[in-house]
Formats: C-alpha cells, structure tokens, sequence
C-alpha cells in the first residue's frame, strides 16, 4: 500500500483518452493510490483546485482547455498550486523546440510520451516522484 500512516497519496489523471485514462487509473489503484479523473482540461483544473492531489498526471491536447493552459494557469492560482507535482503525460514530442520550451516554463516534474512508457513504469516513476520508495 503507498500510505503515509493513514493516508494515501492521491493522483488525479487529466486524461480525454477514456481507455487510457482508465486504465491508468486501475494500474495506480492496484498500486495502492486513491485515484480521481477527469475527462478535459477545465473540469480537471476545477477539481484539482478543490481536492489538493498529492500528483497530477496531465494530457495536453484536451477538450475545453489544453495541459499547457491549465497548468499554467495552476502554477499561478497560489501555493499549492505552484508546487503540486505534475507528470505532464503526452505524445507531443518534446522535439518541438517552441512547445517543450513552453511546457518547460510551466515546471512540469516530467515529460513523458505516453507511447515511450508502459504502466508498469507510470507507476514507477508516480511513486519516484512521490518519495515512494519499493518495499521489500
């Protein structure tokens, strides 16, 4: 289980890939993480701002509101919001020297290319960024 005495850490997946988005979902929950979603970058922003998740895993290209607009505009709603770790989830290639730089500016923990990376290693990387370590 990946608990801080009773509590768990919290993910919220910003993700408009239903099939994805799902089952990342059940990867995290399997790995012992109480997991949100939300299917658009607008109503992900909004609950992000109200239920404070320990990460976020974010999509850029999204209905209503990018990845890109919503984090900057989170890293610019207050404390938590500046400093909440995102994993910024996406197949915009960071080649793309304007967007990375972009997406750079906005401080995500990590940019990962969702056709690079299994769940397995979501996971990994989900807890690395938490200061999860493996227990033996």
């Amino acid at each position: 289980m990946v608990a801080t005495g009773d509590m768990k850490y919290t993910v919220l997946i910003i993700e408009d890939d239903e099939t994805l988005r799902s089952v990342s979902a059940e990867k995290l929950t399997q790995e012992g993480f109480v997991v949100s979603q939300s299917a658009d970058g607008a109503k992900g922003l909004a609950l992000a701002l109200e239920t404070h998740p320990d990460l976020i895993i974010l999509d850029n290209r999204m209905p209503n509101m990018s990845g890109y607009q919503m984090l900057k505009t989170l890293r610019a709603s207050g404390d938590w919001g500046a400093r909440v770790r995102v994993i910024f989830f996406t197949n915009i290639a960071p080649e793309d020297e304007s967007a990375a730089a972009d997406i750079e500016a906005i401080a995500p923990q990590r940019y990962l290319m969702k056709s690079e990376v299994s769940l397995e290693e979501l996971a990994r990387i989900v807890k690395e960024q938490l200061g999860i370590t493996a227990q033996g």
